[in-house]
């Protein structure tokens, strides 16, 4: 009896105690001045902020940075929580020889699942602020948005609904243009999943190997490039022959000119002033180059 009596005041007890919960975790939010190079867009005053965590080598991460300018209502912060491997902790630390490391050049980088381009100094002090963030955060997934220290879905957020994007160029041309025809003209090995973009360029304008370069190692079109400049040195060993003895050995100077030429007449640009964009059968304006170029293309072109 006494022992039962005991265990009844023990369970009492138990239930008037009070019950203690685990304390929340208290998430850091950046402020625009110290955390400003990791904003994707210049600050804007009176917008909210959103988080966001990723991996550089994660598919999903990599498609919604594409789509990054749909975000224009709020401050995107970016930092890098490279959790899928010792590959993507590697990858992460060269973000931080670039300007900033949510830097156009970065995010270029990561959407073509290349190394960015920068050369200078590793910046120790935004990757520790990096590791500050992630170390709040703990992300055990990616990618991860976050706004006033709550998680978020990106659904949730209210999206800028006038987009320019390929897919909405690609399905509203009415000219449709064989681009079998000008394999002669591609940069890069040709992949059905992407678009074709061929850029032509008015008479004379200059073709060295920083263009061609920049162009091809940028993955997200097919690229076909129309020049009065390129020469027969230029053709193999920058363009087709580089990727297929079989075309190179099909291809020649002449072959090349005549495609020049029948892009420009198909696509009624024979006599451009300035180099000229054609997504699919679309000739892009200055607003749609500046959503579907890339950063280093639009430097490169001066737009």
């Amino acid at each position: 009896m006494k022992l039962f009596a005991l265990s009844g005041l023990l369970f009492l007890s138990l239930l008037m105690s009070p019950v203690y919960a685990a304390p929340a975790v208290s998430r850091i939010i950046p402020d625009p001045g110290q955390y400003a190079p990791f904003l994707l867009q210049p600050w804007q005053p009176g917008k909210p902020s959103v988080i966001a965590l990723k991996d550089p080598f994660c598919p999903y991460c990599i498609s919604a940075l594409k789509k990054y300018t749909q975000l224009k209502n709020y401050n995107v912060y970016v930092f890098w929580a490279p959790i899928l491997s010792e590959r993507s902790a590697l990858r992460s630390k060269e973000f931080f020889t670039c300007p900033a490391p949510a830097s156009p050049e970065v995010i270029d980088a990561v959407v073509n699942v290349r190394a960015p381009r920068c050369h200078g100094p590793l910046k120790q002090d935004l990757m520790a602020l990096n590791q500050t963030i992630i170390d709040n955060y703990r992300p055990n997934s990616v990618p991860q948005y976050w706004m006033g220290g709550r998680q978020i879905a990106l659904s949730s957020l209210k999206l800028e609904k006038v987009v320019v994007d390929a897919d909405s160029i690609a399905y509203s041309t009415s000219l449709k243009i064989p681009w079998s025809r000008y394999q002669s003209l591609a940069l890069n090995r040709p992949m059905e999943q992407r678009y074709h973009l061929a850029i032509l360029l008015p008479a004379g304008y200059p073709v060295d190997a920083q263009m061609l370069n920049k162009i091809k190692d940028n993955q997200r079109f097919n690229w076909y490039l129309g020049s009065d400049k390129v020469t027969e040195n230029t053709l193999h060993d920058g363009f087709l022959c580089r990727y297929s003895k079989e075309l190179c050995s099909d291809s020649s100077i002449e072959k090349y000119r005549y495609a020049n030429k029948e892009l420009r007449l198909l696509s009624g640009l024979n006599d451009i002033q300035k180099p000229t964009f054609i997504l699919e059968g679309k000739v892009l304006s200055g607003r749609e180059l500046a959503y579907l170029l890339p950063a280093d293309l639009r430097t490169l072109f001066r737009f």
